[in-house]
């Protein structure tokens, strides 16, 4: 079990909130609530140990060239 955490530039958080969707599979869950200006703040729970390059890689790539909104984001895998 790891404890991941990631941090990336982003502008202003978002101003409202929404409650949305079940995973199908009950194996993911993923939380989002407006963050800190200038800051998107990462945390992943997971079961698979030696992942940490792989989270990190794929949220490069989702923010690369992107201005996201000011989130914190807890994923528990």
């Amino acid at each position: 079990m790891e404890t991941l955490s990631f941090e990336f530039p982003a502008g202003q958080p978002p101003k409202g909130r929404a409650l949305v969707g079940v995973v199908g599979s009950g194996d993911l869950e993923v939380l989002l609530e407006p963050g800190s200006p200038g800051k998107l703040s990462i945390q992943v729970v997971t079961s698979v140990n030696g992942a940490s390059l792989r989270w990190k890689h794929l949220f490069e790539r989702m923010f690369d060239g992107q201005t996201p909104p000011a989130l914190s984001i807890d994923i528990h895998d």
